[in-house]
């Protein structure tokens, strides 16, 4: 019970106890799968901040009530939220673990996370696939090819680029190409070639276009 509660970075129970050896919760085994899965792919903040959610949610449901013990963090909260998007948009190729990005914002993962959501409607490894998206869509505006794309933003193939860029914005990476690139006509590919270098440079992770002020 101890090590639950730390991992999940909660003191929300820690005299309590698990009554039941054996639970049944669909919503958490499918959060721990994912959790398993973003591990798999190399998305330390995505396993991080999923197997913490998930432990989260145990607790509160399946725990018996402890001491309650919740330290607010409250006028420190924006302040720390806007540090940790700042971190997560420089570092969308490589992005940190949720207890680095924590550490960093100066609050416990648990309470990091809570703030996160309260303040962009997100938890931490959402927001970074939206803003991978976003850089995704610069980069396919500009005639890169998925792949390549998938590369550049920090997604672990063309398959995961694929999966996220179609929940956000609805269509697959080469349907959205394939349709901007007929919109845009002739003169697309009329663009000087240094233009075109300008404008890679700015839709790289780390650049203006990223920045955390922006929201998607």
């Amino acid at each position: 019970m101890t090590t639950a509660s730390r991992l999940a970075g909660s003191r929300q129970h820690r005299a309590g106890r698990f009554p039941d050896t054996v639970l049944y919760d669909a919503r958490t085994a499918a959060t721990l799968r994912a959790a398993h899965l973003s591990a798999e792919h190399g998305d330390r903040l995505a396993s991080s901040s999923l197997l913490r959610s998930a432990l989260a949610t145990l607790l509160s449901a399946h725990a018996t009530p402890g001491a309650v013990r919740r330290r607010s963090t409250g006028r420190r909260a924006p302040a720390a939220v806007a540090v940790a998007r700042e971190l997560i948009s420089g570092r969308l190729a490589d992005p940190p673990a949720l207890d680095e990005l924590a550490a960093a914002a100066g609050l416990s993962p648990f309470a990091l996370l809570r703030a996160f959501r309260a303040e962009t409607g997100l938890p931490p490894h959402a927001y970074l696939n939206h803003l991978r998206v976003r850089q995704a869509r610069a980069l396919l505006d500009l005639g890169l090819v998925p792949a390549e794309v998938a590369a550049r933003t920090g997604f672990a193939d063309q398959a995961h680029l694929t999966r996220h860029f179609k929940r956000v914005v609805g269509v697959p990476p080469g349907s959205y190409q394939r349709e901007r690139l007929a919109a845009a006509g002739p003169m697309a590919s009329a663009r000087p070639a240094s233009a075109i270098q300008r404008a890679k440079a700015r839709a790289l992770p780390g650049s203006r276009a990223g920045s955390p002020a922006s929201r998607w």
